[in-house]
């Protein structure tokens, strides 16, 4: 059985962990790959090419965001008690 329509749909659902540069072109090569797929030829070449393309983009936004630091404020800072007040002010009232 060929699962070629399977790998498609699982790369699709990975798009959106791709870098925004990489999407566009992405969304392209694989848009392709489905219309070949459609007219009955082959994708053997191109679709493990976009798997590892993907991949690499998507490991690539993981490490960018495995090196985003994370901010932390004492408990007993006003503005750590304050936190939902904050938040729901700053939603009602977006500057």
């Amino acid at each position: 059985m060929n699962d070629s329509p399977a790998q498609l749909d699982a790369l699709k659902q990975r798009l959106d962990e791709t870098a925004l540069s990489d999407a566009p072109a992405l969304r392209r090569r694989l848009s392709g790959l489905e219309r070949r797929l459609r007219r009955g030829q082959p994708i053997d070449r191109g679709l493990p090419r976009l798997a590892r393309d993907i991949e690499r983009s998507a490991a690539r936004v993981a490490r960018r965001r495995a090196l985003c630091a994370r901010i932390e404020y004492p408990p007993e800072l006003p503005v750590s008690r304050e936190r939902e007040s904050l938040l729901s002010a700053l939603a009602e009232h977006q500057v």
